[in-house]
C-alpha cells in the first residue's frame, strides 16, 4: 500500500489532485467545511465521553468502537451517488495482531459530546441490531501495523445514497471489531478524529454524485 492514499476520477485526495467534476470532498476544516462529528465508545469506561479526543479508537472483542458522521447537505435529494468512501488515518497500532474493522449503519441519533457506551443507545455499545444499528457491516476493511501512517478506505456508496435519499436517517456509522481474522486477536488501532492537529489526516468522506437522471461521466 502506498504511503499516500490512491486517487480515483470521483474524489479529492487531500488536495493533491485536482478534484472531478461532480466530486465532492468533506474533510474537517478543509473549504470551510465543519460537519464532521465523531467520538469513540468503551465498554470498560461506560459512562465516559470521548467526543473531543483527537483520536479514536477501534478495539478487537468490541471492547471500542468509533462513531463517524458527515453533514451531507451539499449532496442534493435526488443525486445519484456512483460512488462514496470513508477513509481513516491509521495513526498507531497496539501490538501486531491485524484487525477487520467493519463498519455499520447507525440507526439511532447521537450527539458528540455527550455519547457513552451506555447512551443513548437501546443497548449499550449500540448494539440493538434495528434500533442502534443495522445487522450487518455495510462495509468492512482490514488494518495491520504495516498500515500506521497511512489510510484505509471503506466503500460506502450505497449508504450514502440512502442518506441522499432520506437525509434524516444519517447518523452515521459504527467502527467495530468482532471478526475472527488471520493474524487477529487483542489489539487497539487509533485513527486520526476530526480534532486531529494534522488537519490533512482528519477522516474523509469523498462523493462523486449526478443530478438525478444524469451521467456521472466517471470513467476509470
Amino acid at each position: 500500500m502506498s504511503s499516500v492514499p490512491a486517487c480515483t476520477c470521483w474524489r479529492i485526495c487531500s488536495g493533491l489532485r485536482p478534484r472531478a467534476a461532480g466530486a465532492l470532498g468533506f474533510q474537517e476544516g478543509v473549504n470551510g467545511y465543519s460537519g464532521t462529528t465523531d467520538a469513540y465508545i468503551n465498554r470498560w469506561a461506560a459512562t465516559t465521553n470521548y467526543g473531543n479526543a483527537t483520536t479514536f479508537s477501534v478495539r478487537y472483542n468490541d471492547e471500542h468502537a468509533g462513531l463517524v458522521r458527515f453533514d451531507l447537505a451539499a449532496l442534493a435529494p435526488g443525486s445519484t451517488v456512483t460512488a462514496a468512501t470513508l477513509e481513516l488515518y491509521v495513526v498507531s497500532s497496539g501490538n501486531s495482531n491485524h484487525l477487520q474493522v467493519d463498519a455499520y449503519q447507525l440507526l439511532h441519533a447521537w450527539g458528540e459530546s455527550s455519547v457513552t457506551w451506555n447512551t443513548p443507545w437501546s443497548s449499550p455499545g449500540a448494539n440493538a441490531v434495528g434500533a442502534d444499528r443495522a445487522a450487518t457491516p455495510a462495509a468492512s476493511a482490514l488494518v495491520t501495523p504495516n498500515d500506521v501512517g497511512r489510510w484505509i478506505t471503506l466503500d460506502l456508496r450505497a449508504l450514502v445514497q440512502g442518506w441522499v435519499n432520506a437525509p434524516g436517517t444519517n447518523h452515521g456509522v459504527l467502527l467495530r471489531a468482532t471478526a475472527a481474522i488471520p493474524n487477529g486477536g487483542i489489539v487497539t488501532y487509533s485513527f486520526a478524529a476530526s480534532e486531529y492537529s494534522e488537519t490533512a489526516r482528519r477522516p474523509m468522506r469523498g462523493s462523486r454524485r449526478s443530478p438525478s437522471g444524469g451521467r456521472s461521466g466517471c470513467s476509470r
